[in-house]
């Protein structure tokens, strides 16, 4: 097989340690015993910043869904996106259903990037979650296991029904949910978007387009860079 320029970059950087051609936003291997997934590492690192989590879904691959929430999250934390636990025989991983087993192996995803740049990551800085799928169950959880931990979520392509006060609970600021119109979930997506907002709680949904059961959005609409960015801005 040839190899692309750009083929090369992606090679080289999947690695155990940050290398240069990361200035560029690359995605990064994380490859340990009880750690693996993906990061992408924020622009400006002159202080240390709080991590942002993608949660895939279920028999899913970090790899594939990392690069698509760059945009909106690499100028204010790292984009930490861990794979789940459980192999699946046909591939990809799948999330153990309990909150505290799966805020575990997230700590051990931020523990091997701390590593990776010591001294970069503000562990003690609320962060961001963002779950698609099962990972949007989990992430639910993961809020609810650790109150204040989590700053914002956005929930995609889920059956996610959350008040205002079941959120302030676990100190979520904002959220997102998101769904394509041909995703069996949005009914449920639009319906609790529109309940928090009559409750006053700081909610956005973003219509991913002529779409399914996905995270990707149609090239026709907006996409993802305006709602994370706002979703970062929960302080």
């Amino acid at each position: 097989m040839r190899r692309t320029p750009r083929l090369a970059r992606i090679i080289a950087c999947a690695t155990l340690a940050l290398c240069p051609c990361a200035e560029a936003q690359t995605l990064e291997r994380i490859a340990q015993p009880r750690a693996q997934g993906y990061v992408i590492r924020p622009r400006d690192r002159s202080a240390p910043l709080p991590v942002t989590v993608f949660l895939h879904g279920l028999c899913g691959d970090p790899a594939h869904a990392c690069p698509r929430f760059r945009d909106g999250v690499d100028d204010r934390s790292w984009l930490l996106c861990p794979s789940a636990p459980q192999r699946c025989e046909g591939g990809g991983a799948s999330w153990n259903p309990s909150g505290p087993a799966s805020s575990a192996s997230i700590g051990r995803a931020v523990d091997a990037v701390e590593r990776l740049a010591p001294g970069e990551v503000d562990r003690a800085a609320p962060g961001v979650l963002i779950g698609f799928s099962q990972g949007a169950y989990i992430a639910e959880r993961v809020a609810r296991s650790a109150p204040g931990r989590w700053r914002g979520v956005a929930f995609v392509g889920a059956f996610i029904h959350v008040g205002r006060a079941r959120l302030e609970a676990m100190g979520v600021r904002r959220v997102v949910l998101a769904a394509g119109r041909y995703d069996m979930t949005r009914r449920a997506l639009e319906e609790t978007a529109q309940n928090l907002a009559r409750e006053g709680f700081p909610v956005r949904f973003v219509d991913l387009g002529a779409v399914g059961h996905t995270y990707v959005p149609s090239r026709r609409v907006a996409g993802w860079r305006d709602a994370l960015a706002w979703l970062e801005e929960a302080y």
